[in-house]
């Protein structure tokens, strides 16, 4: 097992791009990404834990992926996919409720609709169908995912949820 001491620090911006694996903070912080101009991110924005970048020494077989989540508070990075932002509504659905097991169950199975993307007024349906139930059956669940909601959730479901479309 590893621990923090062994990784660089690094420097992903919000659309995902690695600007550096071996990041100094206090000068990746002020830069933007190369590729598409967007914000760099060295620190978590929800704990300022650092971006943990690969290991010091290790030899690498395939390219090195940044995380997807902090691994200090868990929460998703700005580049997280749309899959791992759905598995995170599903863990705040598992930590924060008081729904018996087969509720539980149910209701994460319908949530898997949120892993893709609304490219049809099907894939609508079932995903406003699934945080219709969310809201319903688990509201302290419910509070905590919004925002994560409001991320990958397209206008109509939104509108639709009563989700301000800021």
């Amino acid at each position: 097992m590893s621990s923090i001491s062994d990784r660089h620090l690094a420097a992903i911006c919000r659309r995902g791009h690695i600007v550096s694996t071996d990041a100094l903070p206090e000068v990746e912080s002020k830069r933007r990404c190369g590729t598409c101009g967007a914000r760099v991110f060295v620190a978590c924005p929800a704990c300022e834990a650092p971006v943990l970048g690969p290991l010091r020494y290790a030899v690498y077989a395939v390219a090195w992926k940044p995380d997807e989540f902090c691994w200090h508070c868990g929460v998703p990075y700005p580049w997280a996919s749309q899959g791992a932002i759905a598995n995170h509504i599903e863990n705040i659905l598992d930590e924060h409720t008081d729904l018996p097991e087969g509720d539980r169950r149910a209701l994460r199975e319908q949530l898997k609709a949120l892993r893709e993307p609304a490219t049809s007024a099907d894939i609508e349906r079932r995903q406003l169908r699934a945080l219709e139930a969310l809201k319903r059956l688990a509201p302290k669940a419910w509070e905590v995912a919004q925002p994560l909601i409001t991320a990958i959730a397209t206008t109509e479901i939104k509108r639709q949820l009563g989700i301000p479309l800021t």
